[in-house]
């Protein structure tokens, strides 16, 4: 089993560091120059928001009893065995109150307002979560199915 990806919530925080690196640009490359606090400071404002975004492109698949987790475009991989699988935990968000005035997208697709946070707790101690967000519903519903399946009963 291998999950699609969906980058509609990286590419608006791509897109963000993107707006906020254009007057960067222009400061660093014109005759107006900030003192070097200021300049380090916006560089991280702007480049913050792009890593971020790319480190969430992330994929799971499931191989051989063995679930792998690709960040960073498939840059940055964990590999955990499901025979080790202790605990798998479903979490509800819920970011359509109007008191929340941080929505991770701008938009009214429920997608992305209501989703589910896996939370796999391994032997060891060692914990993967996995967002809905970032892959379609069925991907997400079916994941969740086959780690029921290897999670450890008592």
């Amino acid at each position: 089993m291998k999950s699609r990806i969906d980058i509609a919530p990286q590419s608006v925080l791509i897109g963000l560091g993107l707006i906020l690196g254009f007057p960067f640009y222009r400061i660093l490359y014109s005759n107006f120059s900030l003192s070097t606090g200021g300049t380090v400071i916006f560089f991280l404002l702007c480049i913050f928001p792009i890593l971020f975004g790319l480190w969430k492109i992330e994929q799971i698949s499931i191989v051989d009893k063995v679930l792998i987790k690709t960040n960073f475009m498939g840059l940055v991989k964990r590999k955990r065995d499901l025979n080790t699988l202790v605990h798998v935990k479903k979490k509800y968000v819920d970011n359509d109150v109007p008191s929340n005035l941080f929505k991770i997208l701008p938009t009214k697709n429920e997608k992305y307002v209501k989703f589910r946070i896996l939370t796999l707790r391994f032997e060891a101690g060692r914990k993967i979560r996995i967002n809905e967000i970032f892959m379609p519903r069925e991907d997400f519903s079916q994941l969740f199915n086959i780690l029921r399946r290897y999670e450890k009963k008592g």
